[in-house]
C-alpha cells in the first residue's frame, strides 16, 4: 500500500521506511469520509540497520507505544487514500510524541501524510 516514506527523526537523522500498518487503516474499518485516532506504526526499511525499527504512534492501552500520542486518521469519500496527521490538545498544539521501538524513547514526531491504496476495490 505504501510506496515510500521517509522517516526524519529530530536530531536530523532520517532513514527510508517500507511501509506503515495496514491494521491500523482497516481495522475496525473506516467509513469513507470519517476521521477516527488510530494506532500506527512505521516499520523501517533496513531492520539490521535501523534506528527505531518500528516508529509506533498510539496510546499503550490501545497496543502500540507507551506514553506515545494516536493519530489522526482520514479516510477519503473514495476510499482510496487515508490522510494520518498528528492528533492536537484542545488549545491546538500537536500531540505528536512517538515511541521509538529499538531505545524505547519518545520522541516528538508530527506527522501529516497520505497513503494510496494500490487495489482500492481490496478496502470496502
Amino acid at each position: 500500500m505504501l510506496s515510500s516514506l521517509r522517516v526524519s527523526y529530530p536530531d536530523g537523522i532520517s532513514e527510508s521506511a517500507s511501509g506503515a500498518t495496514q491494521r491500523g487503516l482497516t481495522e475496525p474499518q473506516i467509513g469513507r469520509g470519517a476521521t477516527v485516532l488510530r494506532t500506527l506504526a512505521i516499520l523501517s526499511g533496513s531492520p539490521n540497520a535501523a534506528r527505531c525499527g518500528r516508529v509506533l504512534f498510539g496510546e499503550g492501552s490501545q497496543g502500540a507505544g507507551v506514553g506515545s500520542d494516536s493519530v489522526r486518521v482520514t479516510r477519503s469519500v473514495d476510499g482510496a487514500s487515508w490522510r494520518i496527521q498528528s492528533n492536537v490538545y484542545a488549545d491546538g498544539t500537536l500531540r505528536d510524541l512517538a515511541l521509538c521501538e529499538n531505545t524505547g524513547v519518545l520522541l516528538h514526531m508530527p506527522v501529516d501524510f497520505s497513503i494510496v491504496a494500490d487495489d482500492p476495490t481490496r478496502f470496502p
